[in-house]
């Protein structure tokens, strides 16, 4: 997660340390147990999650104490260290175990993306990651092709989850693509049927990856591929063909929205081609923009559930991703720039921040005050 918290936030250091774990179960000897359903895993973390977040902060305090940093963690304008978020294995239970917490008077400032019926933002963190991949998106539309009227691009999106649907969303609201230029498919009958019904799609298919790139692509021709799928799936072969039919440009808000043991192979096929590829850790940001943002409202004693949190969500997701592109691309001769000088402009800013954050350290008499919220540039 640093590595997508210095590009969103990279003036605000004591974000950096931020982690998004992974909510598994595990059998005696440590072995992740596969066998268990959604509604089990949920069920557990109920009773589980919260006690492990207050042991968690505890350790914390007692390390700040120890470090005469502090006493104990102010009671307002400072986010607690350790915090309870959604993962893709418990979003769809997310707002049903967020109010039972309430219920049992778990502490609200211990839950990120608090869902808006108890107080959290208007939208889901599936918006504002759709929202983010499609002004990334369109901005390096902008940077390779900025004589091409957005109109005539053509979009291939894969996988039509909340995060694709979303994407299509802004991608015809706030842009003016039509719908007629955008292909998407999906394996579910019901992420195909909302996206024809919703946002107007004629060209959906319900397909799997390896059934869509095999029989339908090689009959249509792209400029732009958007992979919002699970991830770790995207092969050289699929890639081959995604370039056959005139792909340009390759993104997506998918964790590792390429096979990562293959992810080389088709990197270079990709810049041999002279078409660009952009990181999916740059690609939006959004969900844990609205994490952070989140909490920045309401430790502060500040509603987030109003049009104002809303909006600040959005422009800082809109504006950080825009004037990412337009830093690497300034840094690398812009439509001029190969693929490859691209992908490796924006890995070495990512790392230069990294390194940066990683090199430096906060004294302890400071620590309080780079802590407190009312201080950050949001």
């Amino acid at each position: 997660m640093i590595r997508k918290a210095v590009l969103i936030f990279p003036d605000i250091p004591v974000l950096h340390g931020g982690k998004k774990g992974e909510w598994i179960v595990t059998d005696a000897a440590g072995i992740k147990i596969e066998a268990i359903s959604g509604e089990t895993l949920a069920a557990l973390g109920i009773f589980i999650i919260p006690q492990g977040i207050l042991f968690c902060n505890r350790r914390k305090e007692q390390q700040g104490l120890s470090r005469k940093s502090f006493r104990q963690f102010p009671a307002q304008n400072v986010i607690r260290p350790d915090t309870a978020s959604p993962d893709v294995l418990s979003g769809k239970f997310w707002a049903q175990m967020c109010t039972t917490w309430q219920q049992r008077g778990f502490d609200s400032s211990y839950m990120t993306c608090l869902p808006s019926q108890l107080g959290g933002p208007q939208f889901s963190s599936a918006y504002p990651t759709g929202y983010g991949l499609a002004n990334t998106t369109v901005e390096l539309i902008k940077g390779h092709s900025p004589d091409k009227p957005l109109r005539e691009i053509r979009f291939l999106l894969a996988a039509l989850g909340n995060v694709g649907r979303n994407t299509i969303k802004v991608l015809t609201r706030d842009f003016g693509v039509s719908p007629q230029n955008i292909v998407a498919f999906d394996p579910t009958a019901y992420a195909c049927h909302t996206a024809r019904t919703e946002y107007g799609l004629t060209n959906v298919y319900q397909l799997s990856n390896h059934s869509f790139y095999a029989d339908v692509l090689p009959q249509m021709e792209f400029d732009v591929w958007v992979n919002n799928g699970m991830g770790d799936d995207t092969t050289p072969q699929q890639i081959e063909r995604l370039l056959q039919s005139g792909v340009w440009l390759f993104c997506g808000a998918a964790n590792n929205f390429l096979e990562v043991k293959t992810a080389p192979q088709s990197l270079s096929k990709i810049f041999d081609a002279g078409a660009w590829a952009w990181p999916d850790e740059a690609a939006s940001g959004g969900g844990w923009t609205l994490a952070v943002i989140d909490l920045y409202r309401r430790c502060q004693g500040l509603s987030a559930d109003d049009l104002e949190t809303g909006e600040l969500i959005l422009n800082t997701i809109a504006t950080r991703n825009r004037n990412l592109v337009r830093a690497v691309l300034d840094g690398s001769a812009g439509a001029k720039s190969t693929g490859r000088a691209v992908w490796q402009r924006v890995n070495q800013l990512i790392a230069d921040r990294v390194e940066q954050t990683t090199a430096g350290s906060l004294p302890a008499e400071t620590l309080l005050e780079q802590a407190n919220v009312r201080n950050w540039p949001i």
